[in-house]
This record gives structure tokens, sequence and C-alpha cells, in this order.
């Protein structure tokens, strides 16, 4: 089945962003919409490989956070031998 194009108007885009687009697209020698629709459709296809894990947090804790972590977490790390017999 032949795949009808699409139009679509983004409205209140900046006019940096356009900037960068229109300077992106030259660069490929392509038209700003036709970089606009790769560019959209590379979002929507790399959406399925996108984790929704604690990654954002990676990082944020403060030294404090951290070693509060840890002590409570410590006790966590000790083998029990008795187990592993």
């Amino acid at each position: 089945m032949p795949t009808m194009e699409r139009s679509l108007t983004i409205d209140g885009l900046d006019p940096d962003t356009f900037r960068r687009l229109e300077s992106e697209a030259h660069r490929r020698g392509i038209a700003v919409a036709v970089l606009a629709g790769n560019l959209l459709r590379q979002l929507v296809e790399s959406d399925a490989a996108i984790h929704h894990d604690l990654d954002a947090l990676a990082g944020t804790w403060s030294d404090d956070e951290v070693i509060a972590f840890e002590c409570a977490t410590a006790q966590m790390r000790q083998v029990d031998t008795e187990l592993w017999r």
C-alpha cells in the first residue's frame, strides 16, 4: 500500500532553533522540511530504545547523601558465609 506524504506546521518555533535547522539543512544539502522530517522520524524510532530506569538520577546525590546511603546499606554488602556452605 503506498504511503501518503503528510504536512506538518510547527507554530512558535524560536528563531535560534530555526536558524540552526536552516544551517544544518544547508550543510547537508537538503531542505529544512526534509531535515525536520528526518529528525522527527529518528526521534520516534529511537523512542523504543529509551530505557525507563534511574539513569537520570546518576550523579545527582550530594556527598552527604552518598555517605548516608552507603552507611544505610553497608550491612547488605556483608557476605553470610553460612548461606554459602
